[in-house]
Formats: C-alpha cells, structure tokens, sequence
C-alpha cells in the first residue's frame, strides 16, 4: 500500500521543501542518558500533502539517530544532530521553504535557534514556517524571534500546500486560512482559523519513506531488553485526531480544539497491513489522544485484524478513556492484538477528579483493571499530583488508589500549567508563576498548597512507595502469561525490574523509574 509521490506535474517545477524535527535541549539534571524517541508522524504527514501537489520534499530528523549525539556546555544537554549537520544537509537540499516542528514551550527555543541558524545559511530572505501546540498557542512570542516568517494554526496539511502553491504561483499569502505572518511594522497578519480536515481517509499516507526508519529500528534491535515494547521492529500510527473532552490540562484543544476526527477503521487497517508488510513491522503503538471515542469504529478496526490475520501486537500508548471501556471491548481488544493499557487515572481522590473533569468513577476504573489483568493485559496507570487546590490528603488519595487498584505500573507525573490549557488561566488567575521550562516531568511550578520541590518530593515517594509495593508481589506477572511469547516478555520486565533496583538503589527518581539508563 505504499503511496507512489510523483515529481512536479504540468504546473510548473514545484518547490523544494525542508522540514525539520529539532534538536533537543535540557538542563543537565533533567538529562536521563540513552532515551528513545518516537518517529516524527507530523512532519511526514505534511511531507505526504505537499509531496501529493508536486513539490519536492526533504525531512532533517535531527533525533532519528543512533548513537545520537549529546553535547553538554554550561549546564544544559543538546540531544540530538549537531548544528553543522543540519546546516550542511539544508545547504545541500536548497530549500525554498523550510518548516519547522515546534510543538512544546520547554523546547521552543530549539525550534527558534534552528530558524536562527537556517536564515543564516540560507539568507534572510528565505522563508520559515513554523507549526504544533506552542507555535499555535503563542504565535506572538515565536515571531518575536525575528526568525520566523509565517505559523500554521492547527492542522499544518492543508495551510503548508497552500502557502507553497502560492509562493510557487507569486500570489499574496494574506488569504490562505490558518496562515498567521508577520508585518513588516511588526504586527501579526493573517486568518488564525482554518476549517478542520474531516475526511482523514483523503490524506496522503505519512512519508515514511524521508524517515530513517532503519535507524529507530536499529535501535529497538540493540537495546531490545526495553520494556516498552514486546516485539520489534515497532512504529508508531495514528487513527483519530483530537477528543471531545475538557480535561483541564490537556493542550489539544490548541491544534485540533474539541472534535474528534477518526479514520475510517478500513483505512487504519489497510496502514497496518502495510507497516507490517513492507517495512516488517510487528508491533504499533497507536499515538491517538483519544482512540476509543467511537467504541463501533474500535470495534471494528479489531474485527478486521482479525478477520485478515494480521499477526501483530499494539498498545493505545497515549493512553485510552477508562469511561469507553468495558469487558466486550477489551475482549476484542486482547483477541486482535493489545496487550497494554495505559489509563489516564490521574488522581484517587474524587474531588481533584472533578476538578479536571474526568468523566469515569473509581469504581468503574477498578473494573476494568481487575478486567484487563483477568485477560492478561498490562495494566498502566497515570497519575499526576500537585494541582492548584490540591491537598497532600488528596495527593495521598492518588498513591493508595494506584497501589490497591491492582495496576502492574503507575507513573507519576506534576501538574504542568502549559499556555492554552484551562489549567494555565488558573494559575495567571491565582498569580502563581510559570516557568518556561515547566515540563511534567519534574515539579517546577507551585500550588497554593505546596512549594514545587515539595511536589516534586511526594512525586518522588509516590514513585518508590508504588515500585517497593510490586516488587512484593512478583507472582502478579504470572497472570499475564497466555503463550511463550507472554512468558518472555514476563521474564524481560522482570529482569528490567531486577536490574533498576539493583543499579538504582540510591536514585528512586522518577527518571530511573521510566528511563533508566538501563
């Protein structure tokens, strides 16, 4: 099913476009060694849309490397292709355009430090394009770079073919929906609304092809004790765009806002069939925010993997709405392929569970945990403490409800207010301060009842208190075993979980926890 893209049609010679997934930037104790990085699926699909109108397409992946470089200088960690890399690549490519990833506000001056380092190579005249979650949250603060031409609000396929067709074709910019640019007197210009995609089916498929495929499987093949995974090679789809639900922390309103969009389940399969096929793909991580809205089209995507034979395994990996499931679904679930459920619990406590507006019960989260592990399934649970109004008592609720809920893992997180979220208006509400960085990996941002380095302490305990509680309790994994496969993976957590205690016993951090330098 691999998608043909011809070179330039009957209109003219086309554009040479550059996309690029950054480097990454952190501090040094925010640095957890040899991470994995998932393939960049939205750049490939803009590449598949504007490859579809006859440009040409090229996509630097400056983390699709391994060993992937890692420079240190004052503090901070560099992760990713060293910036004469980049440069030499773009020089080689003579781009006409080029588009850059810039979807977190902790890593937004890596996006603006690309576009520094592009118009200096390229010439300040050449045109830059950014897009994702904070270039469409705060347009104004990335074109105060001075660097960036023009921002896709939302959905970039549809913005990113027009602006090349008219850039291509010599015609004003100004009209194309969703295009926001900067004035010559500084002002931002331009209609910040486009028309949501509602046929995905009609995309091109991603290109995949730009990517170094062979580089993200290599990796999988060479530090295979991961246990993130259960068969290689595996990649990463997406079935559905956007949720319909109003958590208060969640950013996605900010590109997709509140509907959801699916694929049809033919079409899903029919990507599956071909991963799995051409590129000998045996496991997917389904990237949706919100796979299971539609419980038929779910349903029905399993039926046909199914029905075809399509020996694979697949997790929601971005988690999945306790309040869609039940035993018949996850049933069908197990029987296609699925093995592990991440499940975004995110507190115990009934009360902070209103405040961010979680539609399930506790009660019924618990069936199907208990539900899930009768199948054999891994269970995940995500927690995240430290919100405004929230209590230790509160906090507390979360831990107790993750270690008696019968959940195989629990991941904490801290409340992370990020610019277009509801959270984030509490917080200037409240006149809590934000730091740029925040990240809900580590806990930078106050509450009014705790200081962040005591959020970040009782994330810390949560952590070690959840991880000493299963480690007493090693019969658990037993349950999972359904086949010889079930019992490998069984003994790989068990060794990963042998080998963290014993390398880790003075860091119970929540970065030994989730990425190890194992």
């Amino acid at each position: 099913m691999r998608q043909d893209y011809p070179g330039p049609d009957g209109r003219g010679p086309g554009l040479r476009v550059l996309l690029i997934n950054p480097a990454l930037s952190v501090s040094e104790k925010d640095f957890w060694g040899d991470m994995a990085y998932p393939p960049p699926l939205g750049l490939a699909y803009l590449a598949g849309a504007v490859s579809r109108a006859g440009h040409e397409v090229e996509i630097i992946d400056c983390l699709g490397l391994y060993p992937i470089p890692v420079e240190h200088n004052e503090g901070r960690v560099r992760i990713g292709m060293r910036a004469d890399d980049i440069l030499a690549r773009a020089s080689e490519f003579k781009p006409d355009i080029t588009g850059i990833a810039c979807g977190y506000t902790a890593h937004a001056p890596d996006s603006i430090g690309v576009a520094v380092k592009i118009k200096e190579c390229l010439g300040s005249g050449h045109p830059v394009i950014m897009g994702g979650a904070h270039a469409t949250t705060c347009p104004e603060d990335v074109f105060s770079s001075g660097v960036v031409d023009y921002i896709a609000m939302g959905e970039g396929e549809g913005i990113l073919t027009d602006l090349c067709g008219s850039l291509e074709r010599g015609e004003p910019t100004g009209p194309i929906e969703g295009l926001l640019a900067m004035s010559p007197d500084g002002t931002v210009t331009g209609i910040r609304q486009r028309a949501r995609i509602q046929d995905l089916d009609s995309l091109a498929l991603p290109r995949r092809d730009l990517l170094p495929m062979d580089v993200y499987f290599k990796y999988q093949t060479l530090r295979k004790d991961r246990i993130n995974f259960m068969r290689r090679p595996q990649t990463t789809m997406i079935t559905s765009r956007g949720c319909p639900e109003k958590c208060v922390f969640c950013a996605l309103r900010c590109t997709w806002g509140r509907k959801w969009v699916p694929r049809s389940a033919e079409s899903v399969v029919d990507e599956v069939q071909m991963l799995v096929d051409d590129y000998g793909v045996r496991e997917i991580h389904f990237m949706d925010d919100s796979i299971s809205v539609h419980r038929e089209r779910l349903k029905k995507i399993c039926e046909l993997i199914i029905e075809r034979k399509i020996d694979f395994r697949w997790q929601p990996a971005s988690g999945i709405a306790i309040w869609t499931l039940d035993a018949e679904l996850l049933k069908l679930m197990k029987k296609s392929g699925c093995y592990r459920l991440t499940l975004g619990v995110e507190s115990g406590n009934a009360e902070t569970l209103a405040f961010i507006r979680k539609r399930y019960t506790h009660e019924h989260a618990l069936e199907i945990i208990k539900e899930a592990n009768r199948l054999g399934m891994w269970t995940i649970g995500t927690f995240i403490l430290g919100f405004p109004y929230e209590t230790r008592e509160q906090m507390e609720d979360s831990v107790r409800f993750s270690i008696d809920s019968g959940l195989d893992f629990a991941f904490f997180y801290c409340a992370a207010p990020f610019p277009g979220t509801d959270l984030f208006d509490i917080y200037v509400k409240e006149g809590i301060e934000v730091p740029p960085e925040t990240t809900v990996a580590f806990g930078l941002v106050d509450s009014l009842t705790m200081e962040a380095c005591e959020i970040e302490a009782a994330r810390e305990d949560a952590t070690a208190r959840f991880m000493r509680n299963i480690s007493h309790r090693p019969w658990k994994m037993l349950g999972k075993i359904r086949s010889l496969e079930d019992a490998g993976y069984v003994l790989k957590v068990a060794s990963y979980g042998l080998k963290l205690a014993r390398t880790r016993t003075e860091d119970k951090s929540i970065s030994a926890y989730l990425y190890g330098d194992d």
